[in-house]
């Protein structure tokens, strides 16, 4: 199983404007609990097609956003990584016996567990936001959790941004923009993405186009979640 999706604002106009047929589909598959050992089956995607992207990363189309995440339903552990093994391990079992750990499983989705678990596990800050990130998309119904997790999310990508430079502070940068716009923190987003706009990457596409799009929605203080716009790619 790998969750490696990419945490950076990596676009590509062949996979978002995609004309292939729109597929999703998924089956039962069964999995043990490596800190139990205790068997269960969890639905997973199997393939699915995405057709855009939204400017928070979300995939757009016939495809589970985010991938569904096995849990242990004893411990309510997340699985992401059934070769998790050694002092790893270890640190897993004893986060989920923490009582905030307990307490979080009660009402937080499976990314958001998945964040937790990768913070305890001293994975990178921004790989941290990124979960957090996943886990907005699983509860876009409750606005105090999206803000909750959004705003995690970006303490991720600014302490992954800390000390970094070139364009993977610069993609890093679009996302804690994007980030910024959502949680209505728009002088702060306004600044960043005129900053960004001066980086060479800017003068690429789709970046180019995502900036600008941004500064327009930063100037309407519109905090509303947006696809990516066709004309970013020249469209």
């Amino acid at each position: 199983m790998s969750l490696r999706r990419s945490s950076l604002f990596v676009v590509s106009l062949a996979l978002l404007w995609s004309g292939s047929a729109a597929a999703l589909t998924t089956a039962e598959v069964k999995i043990t609990c490596p800190l139990d050992g205790h068997a269960f089956t969890y639905r997973a995607m199997m393939s699915g097609t995405q057709f855009g992207q939204r400017l928070d990363l979300k995939p757009v189309g016939p495809i589970a956003a985010p991938a569904p995440l096995p849990v242990c339903p004893k411990d309510h552990a997340v699985v992401f990584d059934e070769e998790l093994a050694g002092e790893a391990l270890a640190k897993q079992k004893a986060l989920v016996a923490t009582a905030a750990y307990k307490a979080a499983a009660k009402d937080e989705p499976s990314y958001a567990l998945l964040a937790r678990t990768l913070e305890a596990l001293g994975h990178g800050p921004a790989d941290v936001g990124f979960a957090w990130l996943r886990a907005s998309w699983q509860v876009e119904e409750d606005a105090g959790k999206v803000t909750r997790f959004l705003t995690a999310a970006l303490a991720g990508y600014e302490a992954g941004m800390a000390g970094k430079g070139g364009v993977e502070a610069f993609q890093m940068g679009l996302v804690a923009g994007e980030l910024e716009r959502r949680l209505g923190r728009f002088e702060a987003a306004g600044k960043r993405f005129a900053a960004l706009a001066g980086h060479d990457k800017a003068k690429e596409k789709p970046f180019a186009g995502i900036i600008a799009y941004q500064q327009k929605l930063v100037a309407a203080k519109d905090a509303a979640p947006h696809q990516i716009p066709k004309e970013a790619f020249g469209e």
